[in-house]
């Protein structure tokens, strides 16, 4: 039996909708983070700055790569799933990057980040044209990409200030803390379908249940 409850209806749909973005606020930080970091990593690491460099890009290859298996993925497993899981590898990733004593460890965390920020961004996708019309998506995608988008403001100059305050290790423990708790909501309170909790399909072409 479907549900008529449009009130309950619009509030989870925001919900998700504020969820989501946030995981996404996340990835744009994580990729941005490492530029206003990397002076005070050099020093720890005790390495020539420049090295810093390899270990920004270490993001971007893995986030590259899976790119298109997102966009298949996202398609055939729940999107909340997805986002969930890779939120928390992404924290893992960050995790590691606080606690690493040398810089190939930090690189070996700075890469888990990369695979797991590749795996939000079409997923999300995917449950913003579930859950909206799909004549509105456009409106409601700039404002998803807007929001996304500040994370990468916020890895700059409030970043820098956060890090003169308490390190940059702590950092990005608090990168990892706030990204498991975003994943825990996404399991919890996300899903890629109205369906899912009964409501009926916002757009009638796109109401199969992938969960």
């Amino acid at each position: 039996k479907k549900s008529n409850d449009t009130t309950g209806f619009k509030i989870r749909r925001i919900t998700i909708f504020i969820i989501i973005v946030l995981c996404d606020v996340i990835v744009y930080f994580q990729r941005s983070c490492s530029t206003v970091l990397a002076d005070d990593m050099a020093k720890s690491y005790g390495v020539d700055p420049s090295k810093i460099g390899i270990f920004s890009s270490l993001f971007y290859y893995p986030y590259s790569i899976l790119q298109p298996f997102s966009g298949l993925l996202a398609d055939v497993v729940e999107p909340s799933y997805l986002i969930s899981g890779s939120t928390i590898l992404a924290a893992i990733g960050a995790f590691i990057c606080g606690i690493s004593k040398n810089l190939f460890v930090g690189y070996i965390g700075r890469f888990i980040v990369g695979i797991g920020s590749a795996l939000v961004y079409c997923p999300a996708n995917r449950i913003q044209m579930n859950w909206f019309p799909l004549k509105d998506y456009a409106k409601v995608s700039g404002v998803f990409l807007f929001v996304a988008g500040c994370g990468a403001l916020f890895a700059q100059a409030p970043l820098a200030l956060l890090a003169e305050a308490i390190g940059w290790r702590w950092c990005f423990y608090i990168i990892s803390i706030s990204a498991c708790i975003l994943s825990i909501l996404t399991l919890l309170f996300v899903r890629g379908n109205p369906v899912s909790y009964g409501y009926y399909p916002v757009n009638e072409l796109l109401a199969e249940d992938t969960s």
